[in-house]
């Protein structure tokens, strides 16, 4: 109790990040929140539990399918709390503005990197560098750093082209396996740090996380499937939820017939 006090007087929010480690659990850690949140009117917390996946490369086989599990739990309460309401439902999938529903929403021509790191400018305290990210804080690319000796703060930047090329990125056209990528649209795209990590560069994606997207995107096509979603939609008033929806079954149907050896 004194935790949610505190949540709600300094308006922050919890960020159980989806990883790999453990996502067998997370059936269970949904479940934990909700009823954690929900008690003692504190519902409205629940929209604010950060459910993003760490996109890093344990995302094995085995692990996916643990997260597909994940989702259509998820999929499944959503849909039950809503089905009385499918526009309401379509915004909750496709406007991705609730961020406790992030393994079953579709990013939507996303023309920017999905974290902050453009929306931001990080100092590290230690020794007042500015860096693009605390993920991406590697020698080589510190865009300057902050002159304490003037009386007036003073920034000296010291790799302005780096700065210039994050800041103004677009992962659809800049990232040559996305650029590629007939999902691109609807994707989340990767950390950048994670893949610097992970590939030795930053804008190489990593596979394992490009299968994890893939599986998730095709895994909502499915569920819309299970629950003759399409069809009900096709019946609604044209609008611009209705036309993405449609339009994202087009291209998820594309990509399969691309991949014959998704299934396998």
């Amino acid at each position: 109790n004194k935790l949610k006090k505190w949540y709600n007087k300094y308006n922050f929010f919890f960020y159980p990040m989806i990883s790999a480690h453990g996502i067998e659990n997370w059936i269970d850690n949904l479940t934990f929140f909700k009823d954690f949140l929900e008690k003692d009117s504190y519902s409205e917390m629940l929209a604010t539990v950060m459910c993003l996946e760490v996109r890093d490369n344990n995302w094995t086989y085995e692990k996916i399918i643990e997260y597909v599990k994940m989702q259509e739990f998820l999929f499944e309460k959503v849909y039950e709390e809503n089905k009385n309401n499918l526009q309401h439902f379509l915004n909750i999938i496709f406007d991705h503005k609730t961020i406790q529903t992030a393994p079953i929403t579709v990013k939507t021509n996303l023309n920017r990197i999905s974290c902050s790191l453009q929306q931001t400018i990080a100092i590290r305290l230690g020794d007042l560098a500015w860096v693009p990210c605390h993920r991406t804080s590697y020698p080589n690319f510190i865009y300057g750093n902050i002159n304490l000796e003037k009386e007036d703060f003073e920034l000296i930047e010291n790799n302005l082209q780096m700065c210039t090329t994050l800041y103004g990125i677009n992962p659809n056209y800049s990232m040559p396996k996305c650029e590629q990528c007939i999902l691109a649209p609807y994707c989340m795209k990767q950390c950048l740090g994670s893949q610097y990590e992970s590939q030795g560069d930053l804008f190489e994606s990593n596979p394992t996380v490009c299968d994890l997207y893939k599986t998730k995107l095709v895994t909502i096509y499915e569920l819309f499937n299970r629950y003759s979603l399409f069809e009900q939609i096709i019946s609604l008033p044209d609008s611009f939820i209705k036309s993405i929806a449609l339009d994202f079954k087009e291209v998820i149907e594309k990509f399969l017939e691309e991949v014959t050896d998704y299934n396998e």
